[in-house]
């Protein structure tokens, strides 16, 4: 199993944050970073399939937590893989990818953000025939940057947040 732990930087004692029989992070499908620690660093966000039997599906969500790894909850829900969880720099907003089709592992790949002021989650391309690699957040939190592959060739997007206009 692959577990988050934490150790403080002074050194001393390791802590298994994420204890259960799960793998946590998951290492199941192609992430760029399934684990994101929040800019105040009171929360760590993870993708993590909680199904019974793994192996069936690829049911990764996007799950949250205390520093100290209590209160986990999953932030999303729907039954295709979500993963590569980010947090803008200035906090408000949690980035994430997400191929919304159950066991579709050649699903378009989205780019979710989630206001965590608002609590709103929104799908920045869901008019775009094209799927997002990785997401890397512009240092002022107002837009996010992505690889995206198009005829055999890689390019790099900005997509503006939260309006979606992408260059």
């Amino acid at each position: 199993r692959t577990h988050l732990f934490s150790v403080s930087a002074a050194g001393g004692k390791e802590t298994d944050l994420t204890p259960w029989d799960k793998d946590a992070p998951t290492n199941t499908l192609p992430g760029y970073g399934d684990v994101a620690v929040a800019p105040d660093g009171s929360e760590v966000a993870f993708a993590m399939n909680d199904d019974s039997v793994v192996t069936t599906g690829t049911n990764n969500d996007i799950f949250v937590m205390r520093a100290d790894g209590s209160g986990r909850r999953a932030l999303t829900t729907n039954r295709g893989d979500q993963n590569t969880p980010s947090y803008s720099p200035d906090g408000r907003y949690l980035a994430y990818r997400s191929q919304p089709t159950p066991v579709f592992e050649a699903d378009r790949t989205h780019l979710m953000v989630l206001d965590r002021q608002a609590g709103a989650t929104t799908d920045l391309t869901a008019d775009w025939p094209l799927s997002v690699g990785q997401i890397t957040w512009a240092p002022d939190s107002r837009s996010i940057y992505t690889t995206v592959e198009e005829r055999g060739r890689v390019g790099i997007w900005r997509i503006d947040v939260p309006g979606g206009a992408r260059t």
